[in-house]
């Protein structure tokens, strides 16, 4: 005979049930609770992919906004340029702006010079 028997003694089954019950129903709670987060989470994680696409279209407008403000600038300057050669002046002619006379030139920081001080000069 084993240890273990395989028939239920006669009083344990009606106390074993209301056990059973009792831990079914905290597995059953536990479920829901599990099955609620996983809601939840699936619910933020749409909200968070739509919230990248529309920062995705943003910013892809943005750099289409970018390229053609760059062409409209790259086609003034082109502009500028040929009116400056028709009236006789090159475009490598040009000076660069005149410096101020009370206008101090940045620090030479230089390999093995002393940053701080030269920073401080």
């Amino acid at each position: 005979m084993s240890m273990y028997p395989h028939r239920p003694i006669a009083g344990a089954p009606i106390q074993n049930m209301g056990r059973l019950n009792e831990l079914l129903d905290g597995i059953r709670m536990e479920f829901e609770s599990q099955a609620r987060q996983y809601e939840t989470c699936q619910h933020d994680l749409a909200t968070q992919l739509q919230e990248l696409q529309v920062i995705r279209e943003k910013v892809f407008q943005m750099e289409q906004h970018q390229m053609n403000v760059k062409q409209k600038y790259e086609d003034e300057i082109a502009l500028l340029r040929r009116q400056l050669e028709a009236r006789g002046g090159a475009p490598g002619n040009m000076n660069p702006p005149p410096q101020h006379p009370g206008q101090q030139q940045p620090p030479a920081i230089g390999l093995g010079s002393n940053v701080f001080s030269a920073i401080m000069a």
